[in-house]
């Protein structure tokens, strides 16, 4: 890992599925290399037999394809990188079929040089907090779609459904990804200071306890009625190039 980027996160059952005896169906992974650093977030459709299979398999497709794309987000069409997560994440399934594991899947890479591409589909949301303040989000729910309703891996979907972006060499960010569990819960009103919380209070602990204190947080989860499953992924970067 780059030394001017720490990741963490944390991922857990929600009430239905420890009630009803199921496994986890989000997915999170984090990877660094000669590529950079990355770090998924995946939630396999709970309608689906296999769900948690595919939000596993998406989260190890995400990291062999950056192993594999010879790109930058500077200068490559990052859609080349979807389409061979989807290849790949297909070939990870196998024997079972794409319908059966049906999964969202979202990533964020920070190449060596800066940029950080950003992508996703289906219903997981994205948010970077910029060191002057700025938010950018994607993804999430839209408004029109219905609560059970997303596109993802493995369900009829085109290219130009994935949400792509891109930002320039920076410092200071604040990166998260979350699953609908804890995206839908948030009120787009309080996502500048959930993600300061992320940072500045959660991402100051040791690491060896960090991610304990992160799940009992989401076990923990401050809305009544809640039944999803929850994970969030942090990428931050160091103001002045050192965590």
């Amino acid at each position: 890992m780059s030394k001017a980027v720490d990741i963490y996160g944390a991922s857990v059952r929600g009430p239905r599925n420890r009630r009803e005896g199921r496994a986890n169906q989000d997915a999170w992974a984090r990877s660094s290399g000669p590529f950079g650093d990355l770090v998924a977030v995946c939630d396999g459709m709970g309608s689906r037999p296999a769900a948690d299979v595919g939000a596993r398999a998406a989260c190890e497709a995400v990291k062999k394809a950056v192993r594999l794309w010879p790109g930058s987000a500077a200068s490559a069409d990052p859609t080349h990188l979807v389409r061979l997560v989807e290849t790949l994440w297909r070939l990870e399934l196998s024997p079972r079929t794409a319908s059966e594991c049906a999964s969202t899947c979202a990533f964020a890479l920070r190449e060596p040089d800066g940029h950080v591409l950003i992508v996703g589909l289906g219903d997981g949301l994205a948010v970077v907090r910029r060191a002057d303040g700025d938010l950018l989000t994607l993804g999430g729910r839209s408004s029109e779609s219905f609560c059970d309703e997303t596109l993802a891996l493995g369900t009829p979907h085109r290219i130009d459904d994935w949400w792509i972006a891109t930002e320039p060499p920076s410092s200071g960010r604040t990166l998260v990804l979350a699953t609908d569990g804890v995206a839908d819960d948030i009120d787009p009103t309080q996502l500048a200071g959930f993600v300061d919380w992320l940072a500045n209070d959660i991402g100051r602990i040791a690491p060896a306890a960090r991610w304990r204190r992160l799940q009992q947080e989401l076990r923990d989860w401050p809305v009544p009625h809640h039944v999803d499953d929850k994970t969030i992924a942090v990428l931050r970067e160091a103001a002045g190039g050192q965590p």
